[in-house]
């Protein structure tokens, strides 16, 4: 079924870029039409969650640290002691004291 799926995927690339970052397109935006006619669309996304310039929550970038540790094969509690560590980068004696995760 996913196969299917890809296979129906249409990827519409502009010309155009943002000047503030000059990188990516200006936006990104998905637009899904259904057998019935429907179109649902996400509307433009010009930064996505966790973007420098749309900075996630503590608890949301906790959230997602531990979903992308998990999906690592990281330890629960390695990930969680590392995800605390960080959170006080600034205030650590040397790098060596990330060093939790084997």
């Amino acid at each position: 079924m996913l196969r299917r799926l890809i296979a129906r995927v249409e990827v519409n690339a502009v010309d155009e870029y943002d000047p503030d970052y000059p990188v990516p397109a200006p936006h990104d935006m998905t637009m899904i039409q259904m057998k019935d006619g429907r179109r649902l669309e996400t509307g433009k996304v010009r930064r996505s969650p966790g973007h420098a310039d749309l900075p996630l929550e503590t608890d949301r970038l906790a959230e997602k640290f531990m979903d992308c540790a998990r999906f690592g094969g990281v330890d629960e509690g390695q990930a969680d002691a590392l995800f605390t560590r960080l959170q006080r980068l600034a205030t650590l004696p040397d790098e060596d004291a990330l060093m939790i995760v084997r």
